[in-house]
């Protein structure tokens, strides 16, 4: 069962997620925070699989940092663009999105490139990205690093590097998110539902 930190400063969102995670999804939410500073102290004490944090909060860079550099066991959902190493889901996505990127992170699902061509976003059709490219831009997406990318596919940091570089230039952004949210499959389907009852720790400060 995957367990799931909610980070956002917007209490009724914060709570609304939590409860759809766990009645719609499956999912076990084992603490909710509005705060990148107390959040950072709840994911080294409860350490969930899946942390996921509002980028409009101020300190949410520093703590996908934070968690990306000192919790191996736990990956980071950003809902919003990000420069850290996380998989990033656009602000307007659809809960269906966040829950499917959850489940992603958790289990570092990686989407075949075939797959991708089939169901990537109109405006990236025309990107002219490679397969191997586009495999590398999904595992962005799923919040891997260069190095660990680099592990995924058997090849030199320094090529990951050079693919990186490419892709940035043929969807014309400056940040490895914006390139993944940009490549981010569409219609998804939907989880299978599952309820899940469990208690919840929040700190609103």
């Amino acid at each position: 069962m995957i367990r799931v930190l909610v980070v956002n400063d917007g209490r009724l969102l914060r709570q609304c997620l939590a409860h759809v995670f766990m009645e719609r999804a499956g999912l076990i939410v084992v603490g909710t925070s509005a705060h990148p500073a107390s959040a950072l102290a709840m994911v080294q004490d409860l350490e969930p699989d899946v942390v996921l944090v509002s980028m409009q909060m101020k300190g949410s860079e520093g703590l996908v940092g934070a968690v990306v550099g000192s919790c191996a066991k736990t990956r980071v959902v950003a809902l919003g663009d990000c420069s850290e190493p996380a998989v990033s889901v656009l602000h307007d996505a659809s809960l269906d999105d966040v829950i499917s990127a959850v489940h992603g992170a958790a289990h570092r699902a990686v989407i075949k490139p075939e797959l991708v061509a089939s169901r990537q976003a109109p405006q990236a059709e025309a990107s002219g990205l490679t397969p191997r490219e586009e495999q590398i831009v999904r595992l962005i997406d799923e919040g891997l690093s260069n190095k660990e990318i680099a592990r995924e596919l058997t090849m030199a940091v320094s090529t990951v590097k050079n693919h990186v570089h490419s892709i940035l230039e043929k969807l014309h952004v400056q940040r490895r998110g914006q390139a993944a949210a940009l490549m981010r499959p569409k219609g998804m389907g939907r989880i299978g539902l599952r309820r899940q009852g469990a208690a919840i720790r929040d700190r609103t400060v």
